[in-house]
This record gives structure tokens, C-alpha cells and sequence, in this order.
């Protein structure tokens, strides 16, 4: 019993280490700057941005992270959660939504009628142009 209390101590504490590399913000960019400052960079024309969810502070659902754990392959990016964006960097135990009260998606409830509903949908659109016929993305 002796042994498995300090291996049970040396897990949380990764667990939380862990945890700890990645920090999220949810006040610095705006869904629009998120996409034209973060996500698309180059030889790109941007048309209209539309994010549908929460952009409410500690209730959003989409943010900017920053990250310092080398096992993660981003170091930074834009995270979209069912739930509150701030929760993401969780043990993923359980399910994002905190029932944030926003609608589901009309299109995934349409394919799932009579099966379930959906709730707390997020969505990050836009459309874009490229300037060249050759287009990477990493994700």
C-alpha cells in the first residue's frame, strides 16, 4: 500500500503539469481576427467570418490557446468546444457542453430526427479566395 500512494501522488501531479501547458483566452480575438490573424495567413482572400456560439467571456465557446506541452503538435491555435472554450485543456472525461443555451445545429438535427437532438452547437465559417492554385492547411 506504501508504493501506491506515491505513484497515485507522481499521476496527479503530470495530470496537472499537463493541464497546465496549455492556456486558453477568450478576450483577445475576435472570431474574425481569430480566422484573418490565426488561421489564414499568405496568399488568401477572406470573405465574411460567422461564428455561431457563445463568444460571452468564461461561457465562450472558441478562443485562442497557447501551448508549451511538446507532446501536443500545436503551439498554438484556435480550440471550438461544445462547452465552455476555458475547459478544454480538462482530462476529457466528460462531455464539453454545460448547456451554454444555445441551439443546436438545424442540418445535424435534421439528419438525426427521431434519434436525438442536438445543443450547444458551434460553428467558425467563412469563405475564402486563394491567390495561387496550390492551398496547405495544418490541422
Amino acid at each position: 500500500m506504501k508504493r501506491k500512494i506515491p505513484f497515485i501522488a507522481v499521476i496527479l501531479l503530470f495530470y496537472y503539469c499537463t493541464i497546465a501547458q496549455m492556456t486558453i483566452n477568450t478576450t483577445v480575438y475576435t472570431a474574425n481576427e481569430l480566422v484573418h490573424d490565426i488561421l489564414i495567413s499568405g496568399s488568401v482572400n477572406v470573405g465574411v467570418v460567422t461564428h455561431t456560439g457563445s463568444d460571452n467571456g468564461t461561457q465562450a465557446s472558441i478562443g485562442y490557446f497557447t501551448n508549451s506541452n511538446t507532446a501536443f503538435p500545436f503551439n498554438s491555435g484556435i480550440v471550438l468546444s461544445t462547452g465552455h472554450v476555458i475547459d478544454a485543456p480538462g482530462s476529457g472525461s466528460y462531455f464539453a457542453s454545460n448547456s451554454l443555451s444555445i441551439g443546436g445545429d438545424a442540418d445535424l438535427d435534421e439528419l438525426l430526427s427521431g434519434f436525438w437532438t442536438t445543443n450547444d452547437s458551434v460553428i467558425l465559417e467563412f469563405d475564402f479566395v486563394p491567390y495561387s492554385d496550390t492551398l496547405q492547411s495544418r490541422y
